[in-house]
């Protein structure tokens, strides 16, 4: 037991009284306040960890990935393979609008995509440079109470039109199943 004391001279005959009081639950309180803040930095570095390995992860894909904002339809965050596909850098991404990116006549393909993005289809689109036809399939997620899109981009091969149809079948099928 933890006690604290506090003696006062009475002045008299050389009289002290001592006042103790139990300071046991105050040593409780702070041991799980300690407790406390050990295990909120073992989460904080568990989540630290783990957003390294997401942005590993995102900046390694083989595939071209746009982080979208789903109110404003501004890109958040762009890999590499985003940027290049693109050509621009993944800086120059941030902030821009994805309708931008593409040409006039893609803009109501890409409208329906992000507005219809939990069925996951897949649409056609032209870069605004004209030099790249792209399939681009949207993603809805939610962080930090916010809705977002993840975008992916592929290019297209030139292929003949009958090819083209088969494949975008094949990858609107695919895109359907649900993940095992």
């Amino acid at each position: 037991t933890l006690v604290r004391y506090l003696a006062l001279d009475l002045g008299r005959d050389g009289k002290v009284i001592a006042l103790g009081r139990d300071l046991s639950r105050f040593a409780n309180l702070q041991q799980r306040l300690l407790y406390a803040q050990q295990e909120v930095e073992r989460e904080h570095m568990r989540t630290r960890q783990t957003e390294a390995l997401y942005r590993l992860l995102f900046n390694v894909s083989a595939e071209a990935i746009l982080i979208v904002d789903a109110g404003s339809r501004r890109i958040v965050e762009a890999n590499a393979q985003a940027a290049s596909l693109l050509g621009l850098a993944s800086l120059d991404l941030a902030g821009q609008t994805l309708g931008k990116l593409f040409q006039a006549e893609s803009r109501d393909a890409l409208t329906l995509l992000l507005n219809e993005s939990a069925r996951a289809d897949t649409v056609k689109l032209r870069s605004a440079d004209g030099r790249h036809t792209l399939l681009a399939a949207a993603t809805p997620f939610r962080q930090d109470r916010a809705a977002m899109l993840l975008v992916r981009l592929s290019p297209m091969r030139q292929e003949t039109h009958a090819e083209n149809d088969g494949a975008l079948k094949l990858v609107r099928v695919l895109n359907r199943i649900p993940d095992a």
